[in-house]
């Protein structure tokens, strides 16, 4: 029972990143292409990851050109001039067995990972210790679509000291999960509302990847704000009856 209210719950979260995120303000900040022609992640004994593209010059998985938007395209000049680098995903440990509803929808959650981007120096941009994620998709072919949602905790990088620490989400969306998702037992037929079951080994291609976070306002910015504030506050005290 545990178990399914776990992964109920991500499949919850997973609403709340993409309903409730901009309420939160967190704005993309970058994309990562990964060219999406090559298979770049993999699920394999029970750990979701990116998968070594084979370049050892460049210090992440997956090469990929960076777009930065936002405060990062502002920023950007100093990050890193050429608009290329690197990503890796790592260490997504599943934290309980899948969730099947009514035979058709895969969750999986996972409770622990690390995220890395690198510029095209190999510099760090970015690193953050993602905290609870999830990946949600049909199951079985012919459907082979994937989307992995994420929240996480800045660690590290040159664009972490203008970000609010705990506000790092991560969108990636897989349009080709080859042979689809499957989990072992199956549901039974007709399949029950919610089932428990192993997510079976897969791979999959991901074109690009959305990150989003929190900009820090800047002080001038801050006070503004502040400012604002007081003065909206003053008018609507004046205007009170007596």
């Amino acid at each position: 029972m545990q178990r399914t209210l776990r992964s109920l719950v991500a499949l919850s979260t997973m609403c709340v990143v993409v309903g409730v995120a901009p309420s939160m303000h967190a704005a993309t900040i970058m994309r990562l292409n990964l060219g999406g022609e090559a298979e770049n992640f993999q699920f394999d004994s029970g750990i979701l990851s990116t998968i070594d593209d084979g370049d050892s010059s460049t210090s992440g998985d997956q090469n990929a050109m960076i777009a930065f938007m936002g405060m990062g395209e502002a920023k950007a000049a100093s990050f890193a001039p050429p608009p290329s680098g690197s990503f890796t995903l790592s260490g997504m440990i599943a934290s309980s067995p899948a969730t099947t509803f009514s035979g058709s929808l895969m969750v999986q959650s996972f409770n622990s990972g690390n995220l890395a981007i690198y510029g095209a120096d190999n510099t760090l941009l970015l690193s953050a210790d993602v905290s609870l994620s999830a990946i949600t998709g049909p199951l079985g072919p012919p459907n082979s679509q994937g989307l992995f949602l994420a929240f996480g905790d800045l660690t590290g990088g040159s664009m972490a000291p203008y970000l609010d620490p705990d506000s790092l989400r991560v969108k990636i969306k897989l349009p080709m999960v080859t042979g689809g998702f499957s989990v072992s037992p199956m549901p039974g037929a007709p399949p029950p509302p919610t089932h428990l079951a192993t997510l079976e080994p897969f791979t999959a291609t991901a074109p690009s990847v959305e990150i989003l976070a929190e900009p820090i306002p800047e002080p001038a910015s801050a006070a503004l704000l502040g400012i604002g504030a007081a003065m909206i506050g003053m008018a609507s005290r004046r205007r009170r009856p007596l």
